[in-house]
């Protein structure tokens, strides 16, 4: 059973650690994202392939510690 919690009341965002099981979908999501849509990201011309790479590393991460 997962546990979320509200951080905002208000508008009812809901929060969740990162669990191994939703790395590959959050990493594409982010990736997506940034490539197509961040100004830095868009000005070094990163493409979602080489985004994805560190996107991946990033989610293990924070998987791996729980956050």
């Amino acid at each position: 059973m997962e546990i979320m919690e509200i951080i905002d009341s208000q508008k009812e965002i809901l929060f969740q650690t990162m669990d191994h099981s939703d790395i590959e979908e959050t990493a594409i999501c982010i990736s997506q994202v940034f490539a197509s849509s961040e100004p830095i990201t868009n000005a070094l011309k990163i493409s979602f392939n080489e985004f994805y790479r560190l996107a991946v590393q990033v989610c293990q991460k924070a998987a791996d510690e729980q956050v």
